[in-house]
């Protein structure tokens, strides 16, 4: 192969992520607009769950999320209150219980911390 068919090469296959990246991006917006309507539906008709072609939907109460807002904010602050939170690195997981755990006992978030909620219908084989 030559130089100018691997050029060649990169140039299409450069075209071809950046075509399927927008299909793919496409699809997810419109996945969680579909997502969420049935969510909706779901939650305003109080429907715990559908068969449907043999799969089964479940709706699922809203779940809080945490999330860094500011890192540099964040980290400073946890530093000195809550190291646990950031090593290595900041861990979502932590953050979220965290986070959960400020809101249920009505304690302020500390700086950097943000959070929201995340609707979801669980799927599975019926």
């Amino acid at each position: 192969m030559t130089i100018e068919e691997l050029a060649d090469d990169v140039e299409r296959l450069r075209a071809e992520k950046d075509r399927t990246r927008k299909i793919a991006d496409d699809a997810k917006r419109d996945y969680d607009i579909a997502h969420q309507r049935l969510w909706d539906y779901m939650d305003a008709t109080e429907t715990g769950s559908i068969k449907r072609r043999g799969r089964m939907f479940v709706y699922n109460k809203p779940k809080v999320y945490g999330s860094v807002a500011d890192k540099s904010v964040f980290t400073e602050w946890a530093e000195e209150n809550a190291p646990h939170l950031i090593q290595p690195a900041p861990r979502d997981s932590l953050i979220t219980e965290y986070v959960r755990q400020c809101l249920d006992n009505g304690e302020p978030l500390p700086p950097g911390l943000n959070w929201y909620t995340k609707t979801t219908v669980q799927q599975r084989k019926a």
